[in-house]
């Protein structure tokens, strides 16, 4: 199972890094959290294990929460942070993963620009999801 850590993420979509971009503004507001150029490196992410396979899933080193059904990194107390369920789809590929609110589990992650919305899965088993729905999620510290 995962654990908290240290990792990267890159969209199955032609493995494009996921993470905020690197030239925000200085404000507290929310910061989107979006797929990246190739070629950039990709950003580090902060998985804080809650449960099972529960996790506070921190971009830089905020949380993050869907507002408004897109995906930001969160600067303040408010809102708080959701709490994102991450699923192996090993059959899919090696650290392949949908990720889930664990609020309303019909919701997971999505590119372009990451939505937080309703999944497309076809009823197979085990079941297939189409790559924008799929991320790859890779631990790089190794540290117990």
């Amino acid at each position: 199972a995962m654990d908290t850590g240290i990792y990267i993420i890159t969209s199955k979509v032609d493995e494009f890094p996921v993470g905020r971009n690197a030239a925000e503004d200085l404000s507290r507001d929310p910061k989107k959290v979006v797929i990246l150029p190739k070629g950039i490196e990709a950003p580090k992410w902060i998985l804080q294990k809650v449960s099972d396979d529960t996790f506070i899933m921190k971009a830089g080193s905020n949380y993050t929460a869907d507002i408004g059904n897109m995906l930001f990194a969160v600067l303040t107390d408010v809102p708080r942070p959701t709490l994102w369920k991450i699923e192996p789809q090993f059959h899919l590929g090696k650290n392949t993963y949908t990720v889930i609110s664990s609020d309303n589990p019909i919701l997971g992650w999505a590119v372009p620009d990451i939505a937080v919305r309703p999944l497309i899965v076809q009823p197979s088993f085990p079941p297939t999801f189409p790559p924008h729905e799929l991320f790859v999620i890779t631990r790089i510290d190794y540290e117990d």
